[in-house]
């Protein structure tokens, strides 16, 4: 898309909270991006199943319309595989202003089928 990872501010994860699967997510996640905010919408309202990958959709869609980063919900115990602390990505615990400098708001969205597919947009 010509888009440079640097520019993503914000990522939504596939995140289901499992102890093989994040962490592979996270390592692919840190290695392109930049500073971003880092979230699952299962956390907020559960995981969906077959939807996971819209609902993701929406939640960032609504994101940009309103400039707001939704906090990831009931994420008080983290996975200890995933190192956040070498890392450039932050789960995005509280709701916030979704501020960028000069650059249009970008956000990536990660999610996985049933067969295991990725889809990265």
């Amino acid at each position: 898309a010509g888009v440079h990872p640097a520019s993503i501010s914000a990522i939504e994860a596939h995140g289901t909270g499992t102890p093989v699967g994040d962490p592979i997510e996270f390592e692919a996640l840190q290695k392109i991006y930049g500073y971003s905010a880092l979230g699952s919408v299962k956390g907020n309202i559960g995981h969906t199943v077959t939807a996971a990958g819209v609902a993701g959709f929406i939640k960032m869609s609504l994101s940009l319309y309103h400039a707001r980063l939704p906090a990831t919900l009931h994420a008080t115990i983290v996975n200890p595989l995933l190192d956040f602390g070498s890392s450039k990505l932050y789960l995005n615990r509280h709701t916030k202003s979704w501020d960028v400098d000069q650059s249009p708001r970008r956000a990536a969205l990660s999610s996985f089928g049933m067969g295991g597919t990725n889809a990265h947009a």
